[in-house]
């Protein structure tokens, strides 16, 4: 089973993204990350899906981004802006 966080996943692009993959396959655990946890809850709810988990990431915090995209298959990053929000996921 493979392993996919959306980073971003309360947003609006990260809802695109976890719709598409769940109208894809069901081969994997998606992860649901976001600052702000309530919020990303609420999405995980609406999915209605029991291959989904939530969790709490602050993108400019090394230490936390690298621990929760530890042992990860794939890492989308769904948050923005991307001028300022790339750089941090691709380096962890």
């Amino acid at each position: 089973m493979k392993r996919i966080v959306v980073i971003g996943g309360a947003g609006d692009m990260g809802n695109v993204a976890e719709e598409k993959l769940l109208a894809m396959d069901n081969d994997y655990h998606l992860l649901l990350a976001d600052i702000d946890v309530a919020r990303v809850e609420r999405v995980a709810g609406s999915l209605e899906s029991s291959m989904i988990g939530v969790t709490r990431v602050d993108i400019f915090d090394q230490a936390l981004l690298r621990q929760v995209i530890r042992g990860m298959d794939l890492v989308m990053n769904c948050t923005g802006p991307y001028y300022r929000t790339g750089r941090p996921v691709l380096e962890a």
